[in-house]
């Protein structure tokens, strides 16, 4: 196992600084607790060990697979901090590995949160169909993570289907397999938007930032 934190974010550190405060503050509620305390990311919004299973006799983490996919994203989150570009928008817009990504990340957000774990174990039911739904970047995207995923076939998907229970196979479908086969996250559907703020709002956001 690599020296990876075990504080796993459900909702990334990068992400949550971008409510940050003009003094650099992180404002956040605790719901059980009441009150608004000033927090850093790294305090708040996380789970030990959460993305980490037993993989072929040793720990594997499906953190290093995020962090890798939230390292490009936040290049592009600079790229759109350039908000005098009047043509910003539009260009995004015609960079499909943009779109991907994107769609990728929001589909990550909604399965990697706790709550979602009752959901998945629903959702467990349908993989052999969503996988046959899949578009084949998609499962050539599986082929290529196959350090995850050892097998890119069904044959996986059903194995770890069999075994939704299992904490170790219910992480590899919640955290790594839902999120690339329950969302189409294709450049071919055009549903993607994309919306410029003014510079001045003022922003919040919660421990579930996507909703359906």
């Amino acid at each position: 196992m690599n020296n990876t934190s075990q504080k796993h974010h459900f909702i990334p550190i990068f992400y949550q600084k971008g409510f940050r405060s003009d003094q650099d503050e992180l404002f956040a509620y605790k719901k059980d607790r009441g009150g608004i305390k000033i927090r850093s990311p790294s305090q708040i919004m996380y789970e030990k060990n959460l993305h980490t299973f037993q993989h072929k006799g040793e720990e594997s983490m499906i953190e290093d697979f995020y962090s890798k996919l939230e390292g490009w994203f936040s290049e592009y989150s600079k790229i759109m901090e350039n908000i005098d570009n009047p043509n910003l928008i539009g260009e995004l817009m015609k960079d499909g590995n943009f779109q991907r990504l994107a769609k990728l990340m929001v589909s990550i957000q909604f399965w990697r949160t706790p709550c979602r774990t009752q959901q998945a174990i629903i959702y467990a039911e349908k993989l052999v169909n969503l996988y046959d739904k899949a578009d084949d970047e998609t499962k050539t995207f599986l082929y290529h993570n196959r350090d995850l995923v050892e097998y890119h076939s069904k044959r996986a998907v059903r194995y770890h289907k069999k075994r939704a229970k299992k904490n170790d196979s219910l992480k590899l479908i919640q955290f790594f397999l839902l999120p690339l086969l329950s969302f189409d996250i294709s450049c071919k559907v055009k549903n993607f938007k994309l919306f410029q703020a003014n510079e001045h709002k003022k922003f919040i956001t919660s421990d579930r930032p996507v909703i359906y």
